[in-house]
């Protein structure tokens, strides 16, 4: 996520801020230094990484590295996994959106290739997004269904999982502005259906 008024910069510029060529970078790799800034997105696939422009200049002089804002802004821009997550849709729906004319809204910057969208365009486009309505399953209070909350869930539980920790009911419903008992079946029915695939995939392995 790029924060509203922040710049991201990619490997190049990380290398050209270290005084090295393209080349050079790719070989020493100054973005794996110790103490050196993380990207700011999660890469993967095609998508490379982006670091912030003002950390990173910091880190090169040698100052103090400024903290990112930690306070969520109608003018942040998220990238496709991150605009689908706030969505609460898998990242591959909403790529498959993106080829469909008008389907998305507007993409607000293009960052080194990468699409972003403004976190307010997002959320104005929920309730007009495709499978709204019809067919997409009663909507709970925030406005998404049910195998969609499950979905976010799910993502937000991975990536507290990263962190080394679990999500609790509270901070959860927090995260999906829903209600603490409706939290707890939501947690319930996710880790059952991550139970039963971690089962199935055992059972293909000793099938093997």
């Amino acid at each position: 996520m790029i924060r509203a008024g922040r710049e991201a910069i990619d490997r190049a510029e990380v290398g050209a801020l270290h005084g090295l060529t393209v080349s050079q970078a790719a070989r020493r790799k100054p973005w794996a230094d110790p103490g050196h800034p993380p990207p700011i997105n999660r890469p993967g696939g095609r998508k490379g990484p982006l670091w912030d422009l003002a950390q990173v200049r910091a880190y090169v002089r040698g100052d103090p590295v400024p903290p990112l804002p930690t306070v969520d802004d109608p003018a942040d821009l998220l990238d496709a996994s991150e605009a689908a997550s706030l969505a609460g849709i898998k990242p591959a729906s909403w790529v498959r959106y993106a080829g469909i004319p008008g389907a998305l809204p507007e993409v607000a910057r293009e960052v080194y290739g990468q699409p972003h969208w403004r976190r307010d365009s997002v959320q104005h486009w929920l309730p007009t997004r495709p499978g709204s309505g019809a067919g997409g399953g009663r909507p709970l209070r925030n406005g998404l269904t049910v195998e969609q909350v499950d979905e976010q869930a799910a993502e937000l539980m991975a990536r507290v999982a990263d962190e080394g920790r679990s999500m609790g009911v509270r901070e959860l419903a927090r995260a999906l502005g829903v209600a603490p008992n409706t939290a707890t079946s939501i947690l319930r029915r996710v880790t059952e259906k991550q139970n039963t695939q971690q089962r199935r995939e055992r059972l293909e392995h000793q099938s093997e």
